[in-house]
């Protein structure tokens, strides 16, 4: 167990308080006793707290920030949570506080906005959000900003904004390993691809989308977009949707999912008969993905490390709120991979 300031104040026979300007080489105390104290803490292995001489110091800390989540009840959200938690938790002795509003759902802004505001109201020094596509929400990044309330975007983006940066997946970039995952399947033959693609305002799959098309048609004129379909991001829409997409389209090669709602999706294409034959593949490692790769439904997933934009997007508020750190650059990506049934352990 460490030694303490309290328990050398008690060997050495004098106070906490000049046990305290005697580690910290403070006026008041005589010199020579001064030595003698540290000496003795040297002796018995003493070793100072950091966050409880900084906060003591008031050099850093003591900050409060608010975390705004829309999750649309996707599970890939948790670990989001537990990235920005896990974070909170290793910078508690430094006096940081939090406060944190999940919004389940997308509206035209108007939510999020309130959200915003009601942190500020609770004084909040700083934001860490995943906004969504509204001229509402990117003008109150703006004006939380010039009222002194700095914004970390994760997962998603609205880049024209004040915010002083943004940590998650280049979500073009994931798009465009999408187009390079069919283009391998292919082997250069014909190729008959349908997607399932998320709400407009819905930024980092309309991106994800932006960048799998334009790769396709750009490079890849053997694989033929048979039909990109719309869902609301939720498993009952994504299901019609999936099951009228596979109608419409029998000779189907390849069905890509390319945000939430994939739940539904898989189990369109159990209750099509298709599974085993149709190529599945999805975005991110939910518990639904994981079965379904196991269960051979899916083929292939691209993840997107959602526990590292919970986690970097807190700790670059909070470095630069509590420490006076700026972030160390305006994009912080988070690294993209390809994972498929071979990559599982089973036995979880």
């Amino acid at each position: 167990m460490s030694i303490t300031i309290r328990q050398i104040a008690k060997i050495a026979n004098v106070s906490r308080g000049t046990v305290d300007r005697a580690l910290n080489h403070r006026p008041g105390i005589k010199p020579e006793i001064a030595e003698q104290i540290r000496q003795l803490a040297s002796d018995l292995g003493y070793k100072p707290n950091l966050a409880a001489k900084l906060l003591s110091d008031h050099q850093y800390g003591g900050c409060k920030i608010g975390i705004i989540l829309v999750t649309e009840n996707n599970p890939f959200y948790d670990d989001i949570l537990q990235g920005a938690k896990a974070c909170l938790a290793e910078q508690a002795d430094f006096g940081i506080e939090s406060v944190i509003t999940i919004l389940e759902d997308y509206d035209d802004g108007a939510k999020q906005v309130a959200a915003m505001e009601d942190m500020a109201q609770r004084g909040v020094g700083g934001l860490v959000m995943t906004p969504i596509c509204s001229e509402k929400v990117a003008e109150k990044i703006n004006e939380l900003t010039a009222r002194g309330i700095a914004t970390v975007t994760i997962n998603s983006d609205l880049p024209e904004t004040k915010r002083i940066s943004y940590v998650g997946c280049c979500h073009e970039k994931s798009g465009e390993v999408l187009a390079g995952i069919l283009n391998f399947l292919s082997g250069g033959r014909p190729l008959q691809v349908g997607a399932i693609a998320g709400p407009e305002h819905n930024i980092a799959v309309m991106q994800r989308k932006d960048g799998f098309l334009k790769m396709v048609s750009r490079d890849y004129p053997n694989i033929h977009i048979a039909a990109v379909f719309q869902n609301e991001s939720n498993e009952k829409s994504s299901y019609r949707i999936t099951e009228k997409l596979l109608a419409n389209c029998p000779v189907l090669d390849v069905l890509c999912v390319l945000g939430a709602g994939v739940i539904g999706s898989i189990q369109a294409v159990r209750d099509s008969g298709r599974a085993g034959t149709l190529k599945v593949i999805t975005y991110d490692l939910i518990q639904a993905v994981q079965q379904g790769m196991l269960d051979g439904v899916v083929d292939a997933t691209i993840t997107q490390e959602p526990f590292q934009q919970g986690f970097r997007g807190v700790k670059t508020i909070i470095s630069y709120l509590a420490y006076k750190q700026p972030p160390k650059r305006e994009y912080d990506y988070t690294r993209l991979a390809i994972l498929t049934k071979q990559c599982l352990n089973q036995d979880e």
